[in-house]
């Protein structure tokens, strides 16, 4: 890797190119710690796009390229992840070992009812670095770019809770269903309340929490990485579901709660009641969230070069 003039312009006329194709009434585009127009209506959680020519589709034989990517939060919540880069060819060519580039980006905000995603750029190797593939004469490589931060679905609302049997001046319904405003990558569609009465003073509630996936990329428990950690591949650690002091029972593997597209969750608790009672419903899902974007780059003949 080496500091290259050529490259240092190229990659400027790639930033300067994505910042006025952002910068259109379709798409605005801010650098480092700015914010931006959604363009990307309904997006939840970090999306990530890479720049123009960073990496090229086509590369002279040892010459220097970067990888640059836009990372946006569309969340409500500040967000710290990684994004690593690697590619398919031999090590003994040089090219793209897998490197890594922490990151920690501000939530979204809200402007006239939109939402204003929060955005930042990364170069990967570090400014001033390029990658560069040494003796690879015409041949394609595949460049692997991933995302993986950590993200939790946490919902909070005041529900109500009575005996069944009795007559109360308070109104409280035994069975309802709960809307969710939550926004995360794994959804709560749904909740429906049941409440059954077990004896005088004591009930039973019932919660069926509906979940949904709402982004493309895998869903791992919290600090997994997919290629080294199969086992936590499509899986959330249930961190909380309880009604005020009491905890409720989940039908889960210990913790552990494996989510394909949709999963329906189901709690349960005995309740102390002597009338109308009324607490904080908390649903807290941990995990990581792990996106792939792939970019195939071919290494021109040094013959044609000539």
């Amino acid at each position: 890797m080496k500091t290259h003039h050529a490259l240092a312009l190229t990659l400027l006329l790639a930033l300067l190119a994505f910042g006025q194709a952002g910068c259109s009434a379709s798409n605005p585009f801010t650098f480092p710690g700015g914010g931006g127009t959604n363009s990307k209506a309904g997006t939840i959680g970090l999306d990530f796009s890479l720049l123009p020519d960073a990496p090229p589709v086509k590369i002279e034989p040892d010459a220097e390229f970067q990888v640059i990517a836009k990372i946006e939060n569309f969340g409500e919540i500040p967000t710290t992840g990684e994004l690593c880069v690697e590619d398919t060819v031999d090590d003994i060519y040089g090219g793209i070992g897998k490197n890594c580039e922490i990151f920690s980006i501000a939530s979204a905000s809200q402007d006239k009812g939109k939402v204003v995603p929060r955005s930042e750029i990364i170069s990967l190797p570090s400014e001033g670095s390029s990658f560069m593939y040494r003796g690879l004469d015409s041949q394609p490589t595949t460049i692997s770019t991933s995302i993986l931060y950590q993200y939790s679905t946490d919902f909070s609302q005041v529900i109500c809770v009575k005996d069944p049997l009795k007559q109360t001046t308070t109104s409280c319904k035994t069975s309802e269903s709960i809307s969710s405003k939550v926004k995360a990558p794994l959804g709560i569609s749904s909740i429906e309340k049941n409440v059954f009465r077990i004896s005088d003073g004591q009930v039973k509630l019932s919660v069926k929490i509906n979940l949904k996936k709402q982004v493309n990329g895998k869903l791992l428990l919290p600090g997994a990485v997919s290629g080294f950690n199969e086992e936590a591949v499509n899986k959330v650690f249930v961190n909380d579901v309880s009604f005020g002091p009491y905890s409720l029972e989940c039908d889960t593997d210990g913790s552990t709660l494996e989510v394909l597209t949709e999963r329906v969750l189901r709690c349960t608790g005995v309740i102390n009641s002597e009338g109308v009672i009324a607490h904080p419903l908390r649903i807290k899902l941990d995990y990581t969230v792990e996106a792939v974007k792939t970019h195939t780059l071919f290494v021109e003949s040094e013959d044609k070069q000539r």
